[in-house]
């Protein structure tokens, strides 16, 4: 029997060959002229996947760069949104179109610099007082009139939102606030004293102790220990079982002892 022609071609460069599960070789080459580096930590090692080339650490030359372009990035976006705002048609009078590059961007920057939402309210609550005059006739019959400003340039009240950031509905809330006598925005949690997680712990630990141990007098309320529990006795199991130098003073012990909220100990 006459053997088959076949057709050999010598390959020129690195290749690969796919096996199957079976594993018969399949008649898959491929010819790669630059061979990539791999991705070594990668979570997968099929040759399906696309090769990866390993990544390398900055330098330090290379890292002041990147910084350099990401601070670069965010500065040209704000200077972007600033050029937005002078494009947007406020009102006829444009007048976003009448105030400087360098004005807007100062007011922007000066309201954003805001550290909390309570000192944006009142930026916003005081500005409404000192810029609002009214007549005994506009307060009687509700209408006050609010003169807005940039730099010393009147703006409408639509420009003087729209440079700031603010929300309308915020606006309007707080000017809605403003018009019925609010004088200051506090926060909620102001005045209000929490206490800190080693107290918290020290306290839990006293009435798991209590209902445990402690036999509750019933006549009185009060809770009754054993005998052999001095104060300075359970501070130091307590300091045992939480095994950590973080724990509450005895003297901050003895306070939370001596006026525990749950019980009253005997």
């Amino acid at each position: 029997m006459a053997k088959a022609d076949v057709n050999v071609r010598e390959l020129q460069g690195y290749y690969i060959k796919i096996e199957d599960e079976a594993g018969m070789y399949r008649p898959l080459i491929t010819e790669i002229t630059e061979w990539p580096e791999l991705h070594f930590d990668s979570d997968t090692d099929t040759p399906f996947c696309y090769p990866k080339v390993k990544r390398t650490p900055f330098s330090t030359k290379q890292w002041r760069k990147r910084k350099l372009c990401e601070l670069w990035s965010s500065k040209k976006c704000k200077q972007d949104k600033v050029l937005e705002i002078i494009e947007i048609e406020c009102c006829p009078r444009a007048c976003l179109k009448c105030l400087s590059y360098k004005d807007i961007s100062e007011v922007r920057n000066k309201f954003s610099a805001l550290a909390t939402t309570v000192l944006e309210r009142n930026y916003i609550l005081s500005y409404l007082k000192d810029n609002t005059s009214s007549t005994s006739k506009q307060i009687r019959s509700g209408t006050t009139t609010t003169v807005f400003q940039v730099r010393g340039q009147p703006v409408c009240k639509e420009a003087w939102i729209l440079i700031h950031g603010i929300n309308r509905r915020r606006f309007d809330r707080i000017n809605h606030d403003f018009k019925t006598g609010s004088e200051l925005y506090v926060h909620g949690n102001s005045g209000l004293k929490r206490p800190t997680a080693k107290t918290s712990e020290c306290t839990a630990w006293l009435n798991f102790l209590v209902n445990a141990i402690g036999d509750q007098q019933p006549d009185s309320g009060k809770v009754h220990l054993p005998s052999c529990f001095t104060k300075l006795a359970l501070y130091k199991k307590m300091c045992e079982e939480f095994d950590s130098d973080d724990n509450v003073s005895r003297s901050q012990f003895y306070s939370i002892y001596n006026g525990s909220v749950t019980f009253q100990f005997q």
